[in-house]
């Protein structure tokens, strides 16, 4: 199951890469139809308004839209080249029209305070210019850390000498990010589905319940995974530096663990003979809680492409509850009798590595202070 999930998963982030980068690669394209070269009518246009000749120029680009006779660079210029002509034609409802097509076409759309009219600098103050969130695919692997809160034996605790060995497990899912407070500050709520694995092994002395002296060591192993929904709520504080597409960041929050599936499996004994045991379900008989949470943290960076981002973190979550079912400690007759093993009070710590692609999600429109 986790396996068709993660095939899924992983279609769906090779289709958004792909579109994503074919939409960055694209490049400029004259195109003449109908006899029209659009590119030499744009350059006209930019001619026109260097002269102050105004009156012509919405016409003629609109030949170009009509006709989708522009590239996409092109397009950006000819929508910034008509919302100046309205704003010196002192028509600014249609230059507003024209700059929200414009951030549409390019969301971030850069202003230079030395070469650009006063007048577009202005108007372009005026609008919401920012994503109003980001969304981010992410996959990621992790090793599951056990920490023993009480410990508990078939014998006597003292008589046991068990090691917790970290597995690799498989983690990804999305998240939605919002700018919040201050500029650098981020949000962000997210949802994943997070495998999470390790061995166990654990050599019994079995001489004080009354077996044979010869055989008194019985050497236990067995395999737990569990398979989690996590539901990340954190704070990102993203350090950016000028010039650069390096966005550094450090995050603290906490996130909800909830159940989907928990097992044991390899599970053998050997001693004064060889035992194994069947695979269990360890949340069909109850014997793990359904419902936890941890104290999360992590540091990392954003690469910009354009206006989405590549995504690396290394994340380090602290276990705070008891993932096993006290009730049911002993329920296990395949655990207890044919392993010699009880459950301890015990949590998870999990390191991992993400990688993820965030995608800018933007709805340019008139900031409400300026609105009528």
């Amino acid at each position: 199951m986790l396996n068709k999930r993660l095939l899924l998963f992983l279609c769906i982030l090779f289709c958004v890469v792909f579109h994503s980068r074919a939409q960055f690669n694209l490049k400029k394209q004259s195109t003449v139809s109908e006899g029209i070269n659009y590119s030499l009518l744009l350059n006209q246009a930019e001619d026109d308004f260097e002269k102050g000749n105004l009156s012509r120029i919405p016409g003629n680009l609109e030949k170009g839209f009509v006709k989708n006779g522009f590239s996409k660079e092109e397009v950006i210029r000819a929508r910034r080249l008509l919302t100046m002509v309205y704003l010196f034609s002192d028509n600014e409802p249609a230059a507003e029209e024209e700059l929200i097509l414009l951030l549409k076409a390019d969301p971030e759309h850069p202003i230079n305070p030395l070469t650009d009219p006063a007048e577009f600098q202005y108007l372009y103050q005026k609008f919401r210019t920012k994503p109003i969130f980001r969304v981010a695919l992410n996959f990621g692997f992790n090793q599951s850390r056990v920490n023993v809160m009480d410990l508990f034996a078939t014998t006597n605790t003292n008589n046991s000498d068990e090691v917790f060995t970290p597995k690799i497990g498989l983690q990804y899912g999305l998240s939605i990010e919002r700018e919040f407070g201050f500029k650098g500050l981020e949000v962000s709520l997210g949802a994943l589905y997070t495998g999470k694995k390790y061995a166990l092994s654990d050599v019994i002395i079995t001489e004080d319940i009354g077996l044979d002296t010869e055989n008194a060591f019985s050497t236990m192993e067995q395999v737990d995974a569990a398979i989690y929904l996590d539901i990340p709520l954190y704070l990102r504080y993203n350090i950016n530096i000028s010039g650069s597409k390096f966005v550094p960041f450090v995050y603290l929050g906490a996130e909800a663990n909830i159940l989907f599936s928990a097992s044991r499996t390899d599970g053998s004994r050997t001693g004064a003979q060889s035992i194994t045991a069947s695979t269990q379900d360890l949340k069909a008989s109850e014997e793990r809680n359904k419902q936890s949470y941890s104290l999360i943290g992590g540091v990392g960076f954003k690469y910009k492409l354009k206006t989405n981002f590549f995504k690396f973190e290394a994340k380090y979550s602290n276990g705070q509850t008891n993932l096993v079912n006290p009730e049911n400690r002993y329920s296990n007759q395949t655990t207890v009798f044919r392993l010699a093993h009880v459950d301890n009070n015990q949590s998870i710590d999990l390191i991992s590595v993400n990688f993820g692609y965030v995608m800018s999600i933007y709805n340019p429109k008139k900031l409400k202070k300026y609105r009528n």
